[in-house]
């Protein structure tokens, strides 16, 4: 039952007379969490932070972690959340029981620019969380589900002191409703930590990192669905120690111990050497080598080796074709068999680097030198290659022996068979035959061809270490000192991949969006979904994400950006990878750019606002549409996305990637390429302006509820439907709710009196004898075949008027809504593409004009045939000066005796026009006004009073509505 939980009106927590509790508030139940099957804590840097005050920088770190078997993943609907608890440890004092034990922190949290990480009630609540807090305290988000890690809905930061000795740092990451973890799958959380000496590979003896996987964080915010315990892995990174657990960060005294050269205004000690003293330095893929033996498998001879940066590049798509997804020929590392390379990425070098040593600090020969990859978690080398370009020995021709380097892990450590984590870091060890490094003779190494991020990165730096040969003495070059050295002054550079955007697309799915997809319609929502390769974040407001509408369209942002609502599309789908860029204060400013010449929705980043890395984000966009109609397969309408990163000099642009229905993901035989797949139908690289059929009528035979019903269809197109390609179209009828054409339709041409081609003329349909009809739900709500899917054979002539039948079981009851609820679309049969619709429902009287409501409706019976006849005494046409024609409609009779209205239509073109003395009603009777008798009537019609004639539009409509029963 768990523990009783007793209160009482006015006592303290040091009270400890029970006797004044004076009931049972509830009880707490309190549950063993599961443990996550893996937790680890990957260091960049082993070196502990020797400040006085502890104020040191410090460095990356890697809380890697993986979800076991839970099914609440796959189920909870709510907000769940991560909580990263960083743990103080027991330091126990022996035998001496008058010094108590104390708890010691063995970690400091950074922010993204290496300073204290600071509570603050503005932010240390869930109800507070911010996704650019998120850019503040994690640098790196990743997951090896395809999806990414899923996009954060905010995050913030608090601290646990409810036992006042052990202060427990809490890291929050909240996620969106149905967007969070997934059941066993691997994550990785980059944040800068500061490392303190208390730090081992046992100690804290129960973690030095909690990973709490917590249920909702609203209506359950104390539920665990697992937990996991991190130490340092692999365990031999850690400050060094002798075994007396001492620590080793200098060397005996008179010893030489290796430091990086820190001196002066332009610290050099370690450092990137770009082209020509270029600041950032590019590395690049390449196309592989043309294969004589397998020529339609291998890029052209004109396109191999070359340097690339798309599969358009080496002749995989183009010019409007897309690349066959079983190919991937742009790759790094460079083909070994292309002619630069010649069997040795030696030969290609990826970029050359230089090492300086503190004066009286000297790097000896075998020295180990790690080079942390940027950012962490793309980078995942195979192997790595390194040549002493500069270096000089005492040996026969003043010539070094070989450096020797492996790849290791941050998260895990040297490679044994595969690596489950990325592989980011290149370990170094310095010839055994060289002399050492000092401030006055650097050494120079080049860097063999490698494995690159497949996602690119803007331009960024190489953290390094060096230690003594055994693994003692570290020196740590970190970030603010690779930043540093990256200048003129320093005379380094950054690396560089070009980056990439991975997918961007317009949803495509029914009902998610695009609600107003007419020509003129204004705030038209359409949804772009997005995957970026690379991260980066908003430093100063620096970037940008412009998307380019095509001519015509007006952006019309609000500043904060829309809210994308849950998608059909995603329903089925956990994590439903919707994730939010923006919304709140502090994170995005949307603005809004004119036609100077491209219209644009530009995305502004602010201060610390992060995008991850392959995560999938979901942004609104709130648009005006042209006052023209655009074809869906216009030239002129194509959807451009770009980013701008104004924090390098010069800036960094991602050039504009058209927006398609594809998407580049890691190729399934090799997980470091990039291959393209289809995202399917939901999707699409842009949107048709729908033209109008505004002159679209349905004139029904049956009126009655639930009777079989033959309609007669008439429409207009303003655009051509169809080409001298795609000849086949398909009408799309979709009737009110209940009503069913069936799964397959009767469809079937007008009687030929109809097709005329005197005025306006009517067309009859480009099909054959028979016209192919399906019918079809008009969404997954309706139990009935609600629409029905009319083809054609040929194609549709823009400003045609058509007109066809096709039959439907009428709805079992009439409610006023299906007045306004026939529709009618035009779409190109084999690309799917709409043209144009119908704006407003289909109208039942020609002479009414558009708008709601005025659709035909269901009565509760149909009347018979036979029971209304309409005979006149001229089938002229009226002429002016000619007088009109006399009607008469006989019989009319009703099933059931009735009092309501009664409208008579006639059809299109006539006009009701009379006298009232001149309308009749009345049966032969004694003493009933010959003037009013209808010849062969049987019963006057019960009404109090003569009706008028119409006097507007529609004059082909006369109404009684004083009826009276008798």
């Amino acid at each position: 039952r768990g523990y009783v939980v007793c209160w009482c009106a006015s006592c303290s927590s040091s009270d400890s007379d029970y006797g004044a509790y004076v009931g049972q508030a509830g009880t707490i139940t309190v549950k063993k969490p599961s443990a996550m099957p893996e937790a680890h804590l990957g260091l960049t840097t082993v070196m502990p932070d020797q400040t006085p005050s502890l104020t040191g920088e410090g460095g990356p770190v890697i809380i890697a972690f993986k979800t076991g078997d839970m099914a609440h993943y796959a189920t909870a609907t709510g907000n769940l959340h991560l909580v990263i608890e960083i743990m103080p440890g027991l330091v126990e004092q022996g035998t001496d029981r008058t010094i108590p034990d104390t708890y010691a922190d063995v970690l400091q949290p950074r922010t993204n620019k290496l300073t204290p990480l600071e509570l603050s009630t503005d932010i240390d609540e869930p109800r507070e969380a911010r996704q650019d807090f998120c850019g503040l305290m994690f640098t790196e988000l990743w997951s090896e589900d395809r999806d990414g890690f899923p996009m954060p809905d905010g995050c913030y930061y608090s601290e646990d002191t409810t036992n006042p000795d052990k202060l427990v740092k809490q890291l929050h990451i909240l996620f969106t409703e149905r967007n969070h973890l997934k059941k066993n799958t691997k994550y990785m959380v980059v944040t800068n930590m500061n490392i303190l000496k208390e730090l081992d590979k046992d100690f804290p003896g129960e973690g030095a990192i909690w990973i709490w996987s917590m249920d909702d964080v609203h209506t359950n915010p104390f539920g665990v669905i697992e937990r996991g315990s991190a130490l340092p892995s692999p365990s031999t990174r850690v400050p060094p120690r002798n075994a007396l657990g001492e620590l080793q960060l200098t060397g005996p005294i008179n010893q030489q111990y290796p430091r990086f050269y820190n001196e002066g205004a332009n610290p050099d000690g370690f450092k990137i050497l770009g082209v020509n003293s270029e600041q950032t330095e590019e590395l690049f893929f390449f196309c592989i080598r043309h294969d004589e033996k397998n020529p339609s498998s291998t890029p052209s001879k004109e396109n191999e080796c070359k340097v690339c940066y798309s599969e358009e590049d080496c002749g995989n798509g183009g010019n409007g074709v897309l690349p066959d997804t079983a190919k991937s020929y742009c790759k790094s590392p460079v083909d070994p068999r292309c002619p630069q390379a010649d069997g040795d990425m030696l030969n290609v070098p990826a970029f050359i680097f230089q090492i300086r040593a503190k004066p009286g600090f000297e790097i000896l020969p075998q020295s180990l030198l790690r080079m942390f990859l940027h950012p962490l978690t793309q980078w995942n080398i195979d192997a790595c290659q390194v040549a002493m370009l500069q270096c000089v020995s005492l040996a026969a021709g003043n010539l070094c022996s070989d450096a020797n380097c492996i790849p290791e892990s941050v998260v895990g450590g040297t490679l044994v068979g595969i690596s489950e984590y990325p592989i980011n870091i290149m370990k170094i060890t310095l010839p055994n035959i060289m002399l050492s490094i000092t401030d006055s003779n650097p050494n120079t190494i080049k860097v063999g061809n490698m494995a690159l991020p497949a996602g690119g990165f803007f331009p960024n730096v190489i953290t390094a270490e060096i230690m003594k040969d055994g693994g003692t003495a570290p020196d740590y070059w970190n970030i603010n000192q690779a930043l540093a050295s990256a200048t003129p002054a320093g005379g380094g550079a950054r690396l560089y991949v070009r980056p990439r955007i991975l997918a961007a697309s317009l949803v495509n799915s029914a009902g998610d969006g695009n609600a107003s997809p007419f020509r003129g319609d204004r705030a038209n929502k359409l949804y772009v979904r997005m995957v970026m390769g690379t991260t980066f974040y908003g430093d100063a407001n620096g970037v940008q994400i412009d998307f380019k509408l095509p001519f015509g369209y007006v952006c019309e942002q609000p500043m904060l950006g829309g809210s994308v609502p849950d998608l059909s599309l995603l329903a089925n789908q956990f994590p439903s990878t919707k994730g939010r860029l923006g919304g709140r204060q502090g994170e995005v400013r949307y603005t809004n750019i004119p036609a100077t010449p491209t219209v644009m929705c530009r995305v502004q980043l602010l201060q610390d606002m992060i995008i991850y890395a392959k995560t999938v984000y979901f942004v609104e966009l709130n648009v005006n549409n042209p006052v023209n109609a655009m074809k869906r397969d216009d030239e002129l309408n194509y959807w451009n996305i770009s980013v701008t990163h104004n924090g390098y000099s010069p800036p960094q642009i991602i050039q504009d990637v058209q927006l398609s229905p594809t998407q580049l993901r890691a190729c399934a035989t090799d997980a470091r390429q990039l291959c393209t797949e289809e995202l399917g139908s939901d999707y699409s690289g842009g949107v048709a302006v729908l033209g109008k059929l505004l002159d679209f009528f349905i004139a029904p035979d049956q009126f009655g509820t639930g009777r079989l019903n033959t309609l007669s269809i008439f429409f207009m197109t303003e655009q051509e439907v169809g080409d001298l390609i795609n000849v086949e179209t398909e009408l799309w009828v979709d009737a009110p709710s209940g009503f069913d054409f069936g799964q397959y339709c009767a469809a079937s041409e007008l009687d030929s009196i109809y097709y005329i081609p005197e005025g306006r003329g009517t067309a009859a349909l480009p099909t054959g004898d028979l016209i192919p009809c399906r019918g079809a739900p008009t969404s997954d709500d309706e139990l009935t075949f609600n629409r029905a899917k009319v083809s054609t054979t040929g194609r549709l002539l823009r400003n045609t008027f058509y007109g066809f039948r096709v039959q439907v079981t009428n709805g079992p009851i009439y409610v006023r809504t299906q007045l306004n609820a026939w529709r009618l679309w035009t779409y190109v049969k084999n690309t799917g593409f709409a043209v144009d619709g119908a704006y407003e429902t289909a109208r039942f009287n020609e002479k009414v004009p558009s708008g709601p409501d005025t659709s035909w409706g269901m009565y509760a019976r149909g009347m018979p045939e036979g029971n209304m006849k309409v005979s006149f005494s001229s089938v002229r046409p009226s002429v002016d000066g000619a007088p009109p024609s006399d009607i008469t409609i006989l019989p009319i009779i009703v099933s059931v005796p009735t009092s309501s209205a009664v409208r008579i239509t006639a059809p299109a073109g006539y006009e009701w026009d009379f006298e009232q003395v001149e309308f009749r009603y009345q049966a032969p009777a004694s003493g009933v006004n010959p003037l009013n008798i209808v010849p062969g009537a049987e019963a006057d019609i019960p009404i109090s009073g003569k009706p008028a004639r119409p006097n507007s539009e529609p004059k082909n409509v006369l109404t009684m509505d004083y009826m009276q029963l008798p």
